[in-house]
């Protein structure tokens, strides 16, 4: 594989790629380059859970507009949203327990 190959099919950042898989015999990052964004460290704690942060917002909106259609759809929408990003929160921490 040449080295255009290698330029037009990047790894994409967030991969689930280990040191075993690999492209015509060359690993296209180092394992820390990849560890790191599997991991979401290269990202800042705000940016990581702004989903979660926006998912409180809309389920405290939807607690404060009280019954109805519309505030259970809120509650639901922001119970989805922190359900989304959990995984990224949780390989942050995990990562950050393990480093610090």
């Amino acid at each position: 594989m040449s080295l255009i190959d290698h330029t037009l099919d990047p790894l994409p950042r967030r991969t689930s790629r280990t040191d075993h898989d690999i492209r015509g015999g060359r690993v296209w990052f180092s394992n820390d380059t990849i560890n790191r964004a599997r991991c979401y460290n290269d990202i800042s704690w705000l940016r990581t859970s702004r989903t979660a942060i926006l998912g409180a917002g809309l389920i405290t909106l939807g607690l404060f507009l009280g019954s109805g259609g519309a505030s259970s759809l809120l509650i639901l929408a922001g119970i989805a949203a922190i359900a989304i990003n959990l995984p990224a929160l949780i390989l942050k921490a995990a990562y950050a327990a393990r480093a610090g």
